[in-house]
């Protein structure tokens, strides 16, 4: 090269870029979509969160209510094949900060969904050393209002906080470098442990990533340290360089930091198991029907839309499911392939099992729940679901070629954002129909319905459990509720002294119309429908219907009929449902009402046998 004269640079072929964004645009791209998608969410919570208590919130009931800090054998007591420790401290925190406001506990819940897409998305920059738009998979698939049950159910923090637990182990795991550092080994062994006292949802992945962490303790044990600098000679009489003391020392403090606390969540584990006992309401469907079932909550991990596209139908596997496990098992191999090299071995093991775990979940859910549910996912797998893609992105991201890499993220994110809509559209449909129950118990409460009705109108929805199953009923709830001055339970009415009178009633219509005997039978698929009207005597407050319903009636209702304050029209379901053979249901009117209507549905009929009004003084 002649003197002063510029060396050329030299040209490096790089790999084709799906986004041609520069890395602080695509930056505040992902950024405004997680912002954005928490926005959404919190609107999502505020619109349609209920006060009431519903089924499995009455786990906590008693813990929320109660100020002292709650004792080691409460927070160990199991519901069902759960034990759920730290979901109840948590849940106790969260009352003694906000009081029993169950969506104070939803947005705890959405709050911890919202970290952990975070977490992923600079686990993400810091595995690649740039942020790419694709990225945006992360608050797209976690900040999902199509997981609306995990969203408006303040119980589900026993989701959603295993799910922040794993997403932060899967961020500091996919992004460690050879060995562990001290503070990581640390906060990836307490996420752990914490997971490990999350009931089985949270034992699963600490299960064999416990182990993981045993065997990088071991690892880091076993090998010696060298003690002497590069530039020590053996009998020089030089000696060891300061560094190389302190970086051995580090080295076996992380050591015996990772060892200790994979050990603690081995021992969580085992005292977990060593107490278990099966639900017996839950049969394992070890056969095709669990495998089938897991196929659908793989598929669930893209949210409640993948149901749109493949309606639950017995023996029939989930295409979406299958494709989602395969990539995911396509993933791990070439995770596990990288184990092979020194200076990939530890995050490529720790991600292999991630993944290993996040399908034993699915599978696990698909064995405990298909005998149960038949071919109906629930909503609340989604978010279980969720972290098996991350842990897919996230691999790719780390060791994948970085060609294939960007094609597999970016089909990733393109598909989390075609499911986007049609999630988001799910979970507003499916809200309301939650929600409205609450909502019709609080205006109950507000117009002077008292307690003995309330449960006839929403005890069912407050709690269907069996009697036995050890929480409260839903009569002791709502009396737990009032005397403690929790809105709106504080203004239950007092019961009333109220008497039953005979009243005048007729069928105005009918469809079908009466056999000969006065049953009313539906006529092959279509539900009977009949409108009663009736005379309203002074003082009346409520009905009683007697019935007569064949067996086999479902989706069997009563509703009253009357004007709203402004002269609208106002219906509302008050009684469901139908017991088979001779019964009553009493409702509490409005003041207008006039007129009800009874439906069911299936059977061999129905015949109403009288109507009686309950008056009071």
């Amino acid at each position: 090269m002649i003197r002063g004269q510029l060396a050329r640079p030299t040209l490096i072929p790089r790999p084709l870029a799906l986004s041609p964004l520069p890395p602080p645009a695509a930056a505040v791209l992902v950024w405004a979509v997680w912002g954005v998608m928490l926005w959404v969410a919190f609107a999502f919570v505020h619109r349609y969160a209920g006060r009431a208590p519903v089924h499995d919130d009455l786990v906590f009931l008693s813990v929320q209510l109660d100020p002292a800090f709650p004792s080691p054998r409460t927070l160990w007591e199991p519901f069902n094949e759960h034990r759920l420790p730290l979901p109840k401290l948590a849940s106790w925190g969260t009352a003694r900060v906000a009081g029993y406001d169950l969506p104070a506990q939803m947005r705890v819940n959405l709050a911890l969904l919202a970290a952990a897409a975070a977490a992923l998305v600079v686990a993400a920059r810091a595995a690649r050393g740039t942020t790419r738009p694709t990225d945006a998979f992360f608050p797209l698939l976690l900040l999902s209002v199509g997981q609306w049950e995990n969203l408006l159910w303040a119980i589900q923090i026993n989701f959603a906080l295993p799910v922040f637990l794993t997403a932060a182990v899967l961020a500091l795991v996919a992004t460690a470098g050879p060995a562990l550092s001290t503070g990581r080994a640390a906060v990836v062994g307490v996420a752990l442990l914490a997971l490990s006292l999350c009931g089985v949802q949270g034992l699963v992945p600490a299960i064999p990533l416990g182990g993981w962490l045993v065997a990088v303790g071991f690892d880091g044990l076993r090998r010696k340290p060298r003690s002497c600098g590069p530039g020590f000679q053996a009998g020089a009489g030089q000696l060891p360089t300061p560094g190389s003391e302190t970086r051995a020392i580090r080295k076996r403090r992380a050591a015996f930091v990772a060892l200790g606390f994979g050990a603690a969540t081995l021992a969580v584990v085992a005292a977990y198991f060593a107490t278990l006992s099966r639900d017996p309401n839950a049969p394992l469907a070890l056969d095709g029907r669990g495998l089938r079932y897991a196929l659908r909550v793989c598929a669930a991990a893209w949210g409640p839309a993948g149901e749109l596209l493949e309606p639950p139908s017995p023996g029939r596997v989930s295409i979406l499911g299958a494709a989602t496990a395969t990539l995911a098992v396509v993933t791990g191999v070439m995770v596990a392939l990288a184990v092979r090299s020194r200076d990939r071995r530890v995050p490529a093991a720790g991600v292999a099992l991630f993944l290993a775990a996040g399908l034993a979940l699915c599978l696990g859910i698909g064995a405990s729940r298909a005998a149960v549910w038949g071919t109906l996912v629930h909503n609340r797998y989604v978010t279980l679901a969720a972290p098996v893609l991350c842990g897919v992105y996230l691999a790719w991201v780390r060791f994948g070629p970085p060609l294939v890499a960007k094609w597999v993220t970016g089909g990733l994110c393109l598909t989390a954002v075609a499911f986007a809509w049609p999630n988001a559209a799910r979970g507003h449909a499916e809200a309301w129909q939650w929600t409205a129950p609450q909502f019709l118990l609080a205006d109950d409460i507000a117009r002077g319905v008292p307690m003995s009705f309330l449960l006839d109108h929403h005890g069912h929805f407050i709690n269907g459990w069996p009697a036995d199953n050890g929480v409260p009923t839903a009569r002791a709830a709502l009396e737990r509720l009032k005397a403690a001055g929790v809105k709106p339970f504080d203004r239950i009415a007092p019961e009333p002294t109220l008497w039953e009178v005979p009243t005048a009633w007729r069928v105005a219509a009918a469809v079908p119309p009466a056999g000969p005997d006065g049953t009313f039978a539906p006529d092959g698929l279509d539900p009977v429908t009949l409108r009663v009207t009736f005379d309203r005597p002074p003082n009346v407050r409520g009905l009683v219907v007697r019935y007569t319903a064949g067996p086999g009636s479902h989706g069997s209702e009563i509703a009253w009929h009357g004007c709203g304050p402004t002269g609208v029209p106002v219906s509302r379901v008050v009684a469901q449902p139908f017991a088979a053979g001779t019964g009553a249901k009493r409702f509490w009117l409005a003041e207008d009402a006039s007129e009800i209507t009874v439906r069911t549905s299936g059977g061999s009929g129905v015949r109403i046998d009288g109507v009686s009004a309950i008056v009071s003084e």
